[in-house]
């Protein structure tokens, strides 16, 4: 992952050993002039499993964990769980509103839409975002979304929101849903990275190659 300001940020998955902690152990380092360095993360974050990030239009930095998401913006950290949403407030989390819970901690992948706003994927529950209020709303299946499983996430230039599913790719674009499955030459369902260059979109498969439209 790269940044504005053309950090690279390398996210990892801490194994526990004797004598250690997943929860003070440091799994997001920064590359930057040669020289990598940690990232400092609140504990209680899930820190020791990091497995997506993406920075915002204004440089806020989002952290999607094994324990929920985490927003750094303007020096102050937010998470959101499915106890609600809390605040660092003095070293301690302070409950904020229980609404805005998650349906499911383990956050897996994260992407920024142009206009700023967070999407997000757990693999089980559809396609999260958090909205202008900082509460997170779901799109599934009924909604139009082609698979519940998001597994990967890009936005391109114009706006549009990809998703690799594990039942093929899926788009969404002011409002509209679109799927691309077996009719459109999609043969493989179980979709993983999603990358999108240009007016090109780039979709990974289990075993079977690289679909390009």
């Amino acid at each position: 992952h790269s940044d504005s300001k053309g950090r690279l940020w390398f996210l990892g998955l801490v194994l526990q050993s004797e004598g250690t902690s997943t929860q003070s152990a440091v799994a997001v380092h920064v590359y930057q002039d040669g020289i990598f360095s940690p990232f400092a993360m609140p504990e209680a974050l899930g820190v020791g499993r990091i497995y997506s990030f993406a920075e915002g239009v204004d440089g806020t930095l989002w952290f999607g964990t094994i324990g929920g998401i985490a927003r750094l913006r303007d020096d102050e950290w937010t998470r959101w769980t499915e106890a609600g949403s809390s605040r660092l407030r003095a070293g301690e989390w302070t409950p904020w509103n229980t609404e805005q819970a998650l349906e499911v901690d383990r956050i897996f992948v994260l992407a920024v839409g142009i206009d700023g706003r967070l999407w997000f994927g757990d693999e089980k529950e559809g396609l999260g975002t958090i909205d202008p209020e900082d509460t997170p709303l779901y799109f599934t299946t009924k909604d139009g979304l082609i698979n519940n499983q998001a597994r990967d996430l890009d936005v391109g230039a114009d706006g549009t929101l990809w998703l690799g599913t594990r039942g093929g790719l899926g788009s969404y674009r002011e409002g509209v849903w679109s799927r691309f499955g077996r009719n459109t030459g999609i043969v493989s369902g179980d979709l993983w990275p999603v990358a999108v260059r240009g007016d090109r979109v780039y979709a990974g498969t289990a075993g079977e190659g690289t679909y390009i439209l």
